[in-house]
């Protein structure tokens, strides 16, 4: 049997432990492609205030990829420590070091790969909605749905290199630990964050916020735009980083 059909197995058979990594990501990917749609639309390239749009959202769009590669290395890194003993059993019962890293590298290569194409999925579905609200917000009338293919590709290209990037270096992560520490997981258990309501509450107000002050002289606004807008980015991933946690420890017990 091949690393691919073994990761592959590992994968359906342990569908619930693999819930939250992949959940996490696919809102990753959505709200990435939300974004795009919103960017490439091709209506902003004829007024001026879809113009200044265009940039306060392609700022946006790097905030949002430099916090999904912090949320998803933070998800990935529970997700390790909570397979740590798994790993360190294949390792006692004779497997190559190789043989995990081939098997991690591809479970980590198929969920990000279903992620992206289940957050796209969600995000295309959900896009019509997401203009119907930026339309609201900028006061641009007429933004129709239509076939994002630059926002796909750009979607697909970014998160590619970031999963790719992750399964690189959850493998050089593993290289560096012994079968015991494997065998004998996690010795100092942290203690657990906690949602917290306040928090939540200030990240819808800053992109809310942002997104107005985005639409009203950028030119004057843009660090404003910017402060609240990596806030925001901030607090939704910490928050939902958090209830992915939680949902993987549930299903690990």
């Amino acid at each position: 049997m091949s690393f691919r059909q073994l990761a592959w197995n590992n994968v359906k058979r342990n569908s619930r432990a693999y819930a939250a990594y992949f959940l996490s990501s696919t809102f990753s990917v959505m709200i990435f492609l939300s974004y795009a749609v919103f960017m490439f639309h091709p209506e902003l390239k004829k007024t001026e205030m879809g113009q200044t749009a265009q940039v306060g959202m392609k700022t946006g769009e790097y905030v949002i990829f430099f916090f999904s590669l912090l949320f998803v290395l933070y998800s990935i890194s529970a997700f390790l420590k909570a397979r740590k003993k798994e790993f360190g059993i294949l390792t006692i019962l004779g497997a190559e070091r190789r043989q995990v890293n081939g098997i991690v590298f591809f479970e980590n290569m198929i969920i990000g790969f279903a992620a992206i194409v289940m957050g796209t999925v969600i995000g295309l579905i959900c896009s019509k909605l997401f203009l119907l609200f930026a339309s609201t917000m900028t006061g641009i009338d007429n933004l129709p749905f239509y076939l994002p293919v630059k926002a796909i590709i750009l979607t697909f290209a970014c998160f590619f290199g970031l999963f790719l990037g992750i399964s690189i270096m959850t493998i050089l992560f593993l290289r560096q630990q012994q079968a015991l520490e494997l065998l004998l997981g996690n010795s100092k258990p942290k203690k657990e964050p906690k949602l917290s309501i306040l928090l939540a509450f200030v990240c819808i107000i800053s992109f809310v916020g942002s997104f107005y002050l985005m639409f009203h002289d950028l030119g004057k606004t843009y660090l404003y735009v910017l402060g609240l807008g990596s806030i925001g980015t901030y607090l939704f991933f910490t928050q939902l980083s958090v209830f992915s946690i939680r949902l993987l420890k549930k299903r690990r017990s």
